[in-house]
């Protein structure tokens, strides 16, 4: 996606990402954001 000039985010994947993990509740939710977080790497690096 970079390489073709895309940015590193797709905020729409991310949203369902969330959205999946929010049927678990908060700790869901937090557990969604925790993965997502990992999984970009060191933003601006």
């Amino acid at each position: 996606r970079m390489a073709s000039g895309g940015t590193r985010l797709v905020h729409s994947r991310e949203m369902k990402v969330i959205e999946r993990y929010s049927v678990l509740g908060e700790e869901g939710k937090n557990l969604a954001m925790l993965l997502l977080r990992l999984g970009r790497g060191r933003l601006g690096h």
